[in-house]
């Protein structure tokens, strides 16, 4: 099977040109301009990857970098604020990124089901609602043989891609017993620094140890991102505060 290449790719490849003319020729204004793009959301997709790995255990998987490229390449083309060749992450639709599967093997909704989460915003913090994770459920949990203990993270990240700079703020739920988690009730809650900057990424994390935390098995998945407009709506809406169901 002939393997896709990237517009990078291409262009270096493209036979019977030379260097130059690729790089100057008004013909090849295109090319140049998709490997803008594409070099943006590759950077972009990186600079997400390591936000990820701040969170989680850091996992070397080129498909997680290939994923999130596309996504990001998604993201890039419905900018209609700037020009091909020019678009940013931060004029398109961001909300393109949600749910987006970043592991590879078991998907996190097998490994955490959606079901199990409530989350709230508001300016002040982020606060989310867990349900018991062991649940009376025909198929058992994936992981049911191997893990014994486990710990879930949510994560508040603002993400400049422009100047390719983050920042994180999160709370864990500390080592929970797997067969008997106890998590009735339970809240996390993130609380934001004054003056946060919008968008906010929202990542929900979960790591799974077996006996002896010799192991780890992870998963991420980006639950949210709150933008301007989120915020133009609740400031628009009745003082109840926001609540979704991932």
């Amino acid at each position: 099977m002939k393997k896709n290449k990237t517009s990078r790719h291409k262009l270096k490849r493209l036979r019977g040109h030379s260097s130059e003319r690729l790089h100057n020729d008004p013909s090849f204004e295109n090319v140049r301009k998709n490997w803008q793009d594409f070099t943006t959301a590759a950077r972009s997709a990186k600079l997400l990857r390591t936000v990820m790995e701040n969170i989680m255990e850091p996992v070397h998987d080129r498909s997680r970098q290939w994923r999130l490229t596309k996504a990001m390449s998604q993201v890039l083309r419905s900018d209609k604020s700037n020009p091909r060749g020019e678009c940013k992450p931060a004029d398109g639709d961001l909300k393109l990124l949600i749910n987006v599967e970043l592991n590879t093997g078991i998907p996190f909704h097998e490994i955490f089901p959606e079901t199990l989460v409530h989350f709230r915003i508001d300016k002040k913090k982020v606060k989310m609602n867990l349900w018991p994770i062991i649940q009376e459920s025909p198929e058992p949990h994936p992981l049911a043989a191997t893990a014994t203990d486990l710990e879930i993270r949510l994560a508040v990240a603002n993400i400049n891609f422009s100047q390719q700079s983050f920042n994180i703020k999160w709370a864990s739920s500390g080592m929970l017993p797997f067969s008997d988690p106890g998590i009735e009730n339970k809240q996390l809650t993130v609380k934001l620094d004054k003056g946060s900057k919008l968008p906010l990424f929202i990542f929900l994390a979960i790591n799974f140890y077996n006996e002896g935390f010799k192991e780890r098995i992870n998963a991420i998945k980006l639950v949210d991102v709150y933008t301007a407009e989120d915020d133009c709506e609740d400031s628009e809406s009745t003082p109840q505060k926001k609540e979704e169901q991932l």
